[in-house]
């Protein structure tokens, strides 16, 4: 009988260090920070290795740099949420800067530049930018911006509601008052958090 129960005990144990590791490993792929990358090339589409390539948040003014490698690639991580140009300066090519764009929780934003052969005191300011598709991952989502919140029509400023308005998520209201909603398909939440359909 205590060797039953000590073999139990032992899976229980188990068991419970399994489910830990495996909630421990789908939170990490959750951020709520995004990432840029892109390629640097010249008028030919030829790789340009070893450019200077600067991630400037407008907001802050804070500025990141990296060089892109030999096939002109460059990434950011975990880039905090807003705002941002891209600057690259390259030996022998004019310097770029980038539109202003957003930067998305969880999502890759991918600006490409091409550069112009001239002096590196020459400026291009790249005033249009073609919309950006999701082509790293099949991720969804989006943040709520503060005029949001102020300007759209919600009753009584129910964050549940202002979910509602990003992709991916759908209401799951079983009776009146009830405040679900699921994301992306998966369980229903609450406002206390995580609950199963009822």
């Amino acid at each position: 009988m205590n060797r039953f129960l000590s073999c139990s005990s032992s899976f229980a144990v188990v068991r419970s260090g399994f489910l830990v590791l495996l909630a421990a490993a789908s939170l990490s792929a959750q951020s709520s920070r995004g990432t840029v990358n892109g390629l640097v090339n010249d008028s030919t589409s030829a790789s340009v290795g070893g450019a200077k390539v600067e991630l400037k948040a407008l907001a802050t003014g804070v500025v990141r740099s990296t060089e892109s490698n030999e096939l002109g690639y460059y990434r950011f991580d975990a880039v905090d949420l807003g705002a941002y140009q891209v600057v690259v300066t390259a030996q022998g090519f004019r310097q770029l800067i980038t539109q202003s764009f957003d930067v998305v929780a969880n999502q890759v934003r991918t600006v490409d530049v091409k550069l112009e052969i001239g002096e590196i005191k020459s400026v291009v300011q790249v005033v249009a930018e073609s919309v950006q598709l999701q082509v790293e991952a099949p991720l969804r989502g989006g943040n709520i911006q503060g005029t949001q919140i102020t300007q759209l029509p919600v009753a009584l400023r129910n964050p549940v509601a202002f979910a509602l308005t990003l992709p991916g998520v759908t209401s799951n209201r079983a009776a009146f008052g009830v405040a679900t909603f699921s994301i992306n398909g998966a369980r229903g939440f609450h406002k206390r958090g995580p609950r199963p359909f009822q």
